[in-house]
């Protein structure tokens, strides 16, 4: 009895482990209004009078775009520098590669997406696709 409660605690913590490894850090999370727009990249800011089809939500397993929706995929998450050489890796606390299945809901197949998610020293979010 006590193996198999070793077996289960052990299985729980490697488990909680593995899924906190491929997460966004907690200052990236929540709504974020968007501040500027180029050739697939997005600023977003935490400026609150956005409409709500404007913003994006960030969540340790992914982001929603008003309904479109967007989870990683296993670890894919990785730290890594912007893909876009304009974008200094200096600028960024944190900066993030990342394949994910997006999809609007229920009704789409989830298609797969690449791209680079990260925050600025500024206090920036960007999302750039691949």
């Amino acid at each position: 009895m006590k193996r198999v409660l070793f077996v289960s605690a052990f299985a729980l913590v490697a488990t909680v482990g593995g899924a906190s490894a491929a997460s966004l850090p907690l200052e990236m999370l929540g709504a974020w209004c968007p501040d500027a727009r180029g050739n697939h990249i997005v600023v977003y800011s935490r400026e609150t009078g956005c409409e709500l089809s404007e913003r994006i939500v960030v969540r340790r397993d992914g982001f929603d775009l008003a309904e479109y929706e967007c989870r990683f995929t296993k670890s894919e998450i990785e730290v890594r520098k912007p893909i876009d050489p304009s974008l200094r890796r200096k600028q960024f606390r944190y900066a993030y590669a990342f394949r994910a299945r997006c999809g609007l809901g229920d009704a789409d197949p989830p298609a797969s997406e690449r791209g680079m998610i990260g925050l600025r020293y500024e206090g920036e979010l960007v999302l750039e696709w691949r």
